[in-house]
């Protein structure tokens, strides 16, 4: 495909909360056009790589996490300080 901005080309957009999670095989699925499932790893969230690929066609989605979803997935969010719990004032 073309070089661009790495925006892969996908069927649709799915927020996490709606994926199936399959606690034995540690991956998160969610049900496909063609009657199969798309599947993507937690393991492959925690990479960063957000594409949920079908086994049985070529169809992918994009998981779009929100802080709750990194929480959940032990991703560090880039919007909270790093530096620490806020100051506790002495009295």
């Amino acid at each position: 495909g073309a070089m661009g901005g790495g925006e892969e080309a996908v069927y649709d957009e799915i927020a996490f909360a709606d994926f199936q999670y399959d606690e034995d095989a540690e991956e998160y699925t969610y049900p496909c056009p063609c009657g199969d499932i798309f599947v993507v790893s937690a393991e492959e969230l925690r990479q960063g790589e957000n594409i949920a690929h079908c086994n049985d066609c070529s169809l992918r989605i994009r998981v779009l996490l929100d802080d709750h979803a990194r929480r959940a997935l032990g991703i560090a969010i880039a919007s909270e300080p790093d530096r620490g719990p806020a100051p506790v004032p002495v009295w």
